[in-house]
């Protein structure tokens, strides 16, 4: 579970609203419905069988067509590779096959319906909307987009930032007490705050991002010894360079002959 939260908060990391790259920063609904999406696909996929980096660049291509906010994959696959130009360009491949196996993986449900506009209904003058944005990006890094309506994680996004969690806004007489009930009750979460102040950070130097890479950088070397798509990945390397050296040495010999 930390190990796929803290993907999922590296999607918000390199298309959100916050990127430092301006051609990927994208409004909060791609990167909401790409978390979105890689959650609905490991409910019923591992992350041991299935590498995860693959597929969270899958997801926001995939977002970012179904909100019409077009990001490509060669540049998602550029940006996530660092420039390296081989590892971009076999990204990039990747992505657009696996497109097909995401939507598959998430039984082609592509109903989405996001918080936000709930946010301008339920809000006051006082509230403060960007703020409010983020505590609800923060609790799409939780299993509450899941389990509740985007109504009730309006509400708990905005209960957030309240000294005084049970303060209800005067709109949200129209939700029944059990909604009103589950909205606080995700707004008081203990670790939303730290999730908050993760997707608010200013850069890898950031206290909070050091600590959540430190805590999963043991995991991540754990995944890559055990996981079945590292030893699938390196078997298909394998088979591709041999056959590269294949070819090169009937060339040579070829050339021998000549």
């Amino acid at each position: 579970i930390q190990l796929k939260r803290w993907y999922e908060t590296q999607m918000f990391m390199l298309c959100g609203r916050r990127t430092p790259v301006l051609r990927l920063r994208r409004s909060a609904k791609v990167t909401c419905t790409a978390v979105l999406l890689f959650k609905r696909f490991f409910l019923s996929n591992s992350i041991m069988e299935i590498d995860p980096v693959l597929v969270s660049l899958s997801a926001l291509f995939s977002a970012s067509k179904l909100e019409d906010e077009f990001a490509d994959a060669a540049e998602l696959a550029r940006v996530y590779a660092a420039d390296d130009e081989a590892r971009a360009e076999s990204l990039t491949t990747a992505i657009r096959a696996f497109e097909i196996d995401l939507l598959q993986g998430c039984n082609f449900d592509l109903r989405i319906a996001h918080p936000d506009r709930y946010f301008l209904a339920l809000a006051e003058s006082s509230d403060n909307l960007e703020a409010v944005q983020d505590a609800a990006d923060a609790l799409y890094l939780t299993d509450a987009p899941l389990l509740a309506k985007p109504e009730i994680l309006a509400l708990a996004a905005i209960l957030f930032h309240r000294p005084n969690k049970s303060l209800l806004p005067p709109a949200a007489c129209l939700m029944n007490d059990e909604m009103r009930a589950i909205a606080t009750a995700l707004a008081a979460m203990p670790e939303l705050n730290s999730l908050y102040n993760h997707l608010r950070s200013s850069g890898p130097d950031d206290q909070y991002v050091r600590q959540a890479n430190a805590a999963v950088k043991p995991l991540h070397k754990r995944l890559k010894k055990v996981a079945l798509w590292r030893t699938t990945r390196e078997s298909s390397s394998s088979a591709t360079d041999s056959s590269m050296n294949t070819s090169s040495n009937k060339k040579t010999k070829k050339r021998s002959r000549v």
